[in-house]
């Protein structure tokens, strides 16, 4: 059994796809150009990330022949980023100014910056990507082209690089590649600080450390920011979070400080509160705030999430940054995040199911020990062992434990669980009826033994200024 942990993941890498595309654009240009990153390697979380790219009307889809009319694909983008403003009779679709321009900006550039960056040769997307998977949202009446906006990384079958290889991974390469082509300089273990302006208070440089040492560089026509986002600061992730998480899969480097250098310009703030979510194991996040690994997607078909009182809270095949924003539900009664925590559980078949997937985290393989995986004989036994756990952890979570009615709740919830499987419908949160993720009924004759703690996690937060 596990708990399912808060955790955010801020997917802007540092020397990530975005500083590489405006240091690639620049240097086509004839500008000269200095990329400075933090860390002593290059990608950050996008090199942690599969790096796929979602582009609406991208040139690989008009060479398929699929359509993407421009109006429905903005249609789409208000309402699954603004759900509370988003009004189709409005001429803004009930956004501000600024949020239609932006998304306008997507669908009529996007496409223009992809073809750019693939003619250099800095974009190692598969050939073979469309129609690709459905969008996460595939369902909405206003996405009127489901597939085909996403496009992938190619890995050859020997592409090597450390355990686990990611597009990211490939994505970084090929950008570096690119840029030091162009004649780009790279320093790595350069920290900027701050900005550096002239007397008629015009940025012309930057200040950085560089190891013990600070230097200062000058910049001719423009310093460019593309840098990660906060949540690795513990008090800015807590001052503008919507809630308490514990950590994320953005790089360890992601502590705010572009944050803190644009604060100081009087540069505008936007969206801070908000993330690209997700989950992760608790006690993953405890041992290390930059997490290797996330609940991406939740693997097998008998298992599903509870909350501190046994009962199922989502759709566990929706996509992560649904799932990540059930943890910040706010109970009045208790004056508590009732979900802080969410309890993955499941059946022995499920956990030897040697099905490949790239997906299977959290849940274990077999007789994996994870020490963060709690197994019982009973339903008694494994409530006891959870709140032993749970008691262990209590300095970290706020003395979060389980409900009294969690063994009465839990076993409620498996019955029904195993009916509405057997009907092939889930008439309690439609698991199964979304194209983009679908899972069958669990194996009979199985029962839940197991269960994973996972903790709710933002997968990435967008910092405008």
């Amino acid at each position: 059994m596990g708990r399912l942990g808060r955790r955010c993941r801020r997917r802007r890498g540092r020397l990530g796809r975005r500083a590489f595309a405006a240091a690639i654009a620049a240097a086509r240009r004839g500008s000269e150009v200095l990329l400075l990153e933090r860390a002593n390697r290059l990608g950050g979380t996008t090199a942690k990330s599969s790096a796929t790219m979602w582009i609406p009307n991208n040139p690989l889809m008009r060479a398929a022949g699929l359509r993407d009319d421009r109006a429905a694909a903005l249609r789409y983008m208000a309402r699954v980023a603004y759900p509370a403003e988003y009004h189709p009779a409005s001429s803004t679709l009930g956004l501000s100014p600024l949020r239609y321009q932006l998304l306008e900006a997507l669908y009529d550039h996007g496409s223009e910056a992809f073809a750019e960056l693939d003619e250099a040769g800095a974009i190692p997307y598969d050939p073979d990507c469309m129609p690709g998977f459905p969008d996460y949202h595939s369902d909405f009446a206003e996405d009127e082209a489901p597939v085909g906006r996403s496009i992938r990384m190619w890995l050859p079958a020997d592409y090597r690089f450390g355990v686990d290889a990611t597009g990211g991974q490939r994505l970084v390469e090929a950008m570096q590649a690119t840029a030091e082509k162009l004649g780009v300089s790279i320093r790595t273990n350069t920290r900027v600080v701050q900005v550096v302006r002239d007397d008629e208070d015009v940025v012309v440089g930057v200040e950085a450390r560089v190891r013990t040492t600070t230097d200062v560089f000058g910049a001719r026509q423009g310093v460019v920011f593309a840098t990660g986002g906060f949540l690795h600061d513990p008090e800015m992730a807590a001052a503008f979070l919507r809630g308490p998480v514990f950590g994320g899969a953005a790089a360890e480097e992601a502590t705010g400080d572009f944050v803190r250098i644009a604060s100081g310009l009087g540069a505008r703030l936007g969206n801070m509160g908000h993330a690209w979510w997700d989950e992760v194991v608790l006690e993953a996040a405890l041992r290390t705030r930059s997490t290797l690994r996330d609940a991406v997607y939740l693997f097998g078909d008998s298992m599903m999430v509870v909350n501190r009182h046994g009962r199922r809270v989502m759709n566990e095949k929706m996509p992560y940054n649904e799932r990540g924003q059930v943890h910040f539900h706010w109970d009045a009664d208790s004056r508590r995040y009732t979900n802080l925590l969410l309890f993955l559980v499941f059946d022995e078949a499920t956990a030897r199911d040697t099905r490949p997937s790239r997906h299977r985290y959290p849940l274990p393989l077999g007789e994996d020990r994870e020490v963060d995986v709690i197994s019982g004989d009973t339903w008694a036994q494994l409530t006891d062992r959870l709140r032993d756990r749970l008691a262990d952890l209590a300095p970290h979570t706020g003395g979060f434990t389980l409900a009294g009615d969690f063994e009465e709740g839990l076993r409620a919830q498996v019955t029904r669980f195993g009916e509405l499987a057997a009907t092939g419908v889930d008439l309690d949160h439609g698991r199964g009826r979304r194209a983009s993720r679908r899972s069958g009924p669990p194996d009979p004759g199985t029962r839940v033994s197991r269960t994973r703690r996972c903790t709710p996690s933002p997968s990435r937060a967008r910092t405008t200024a």
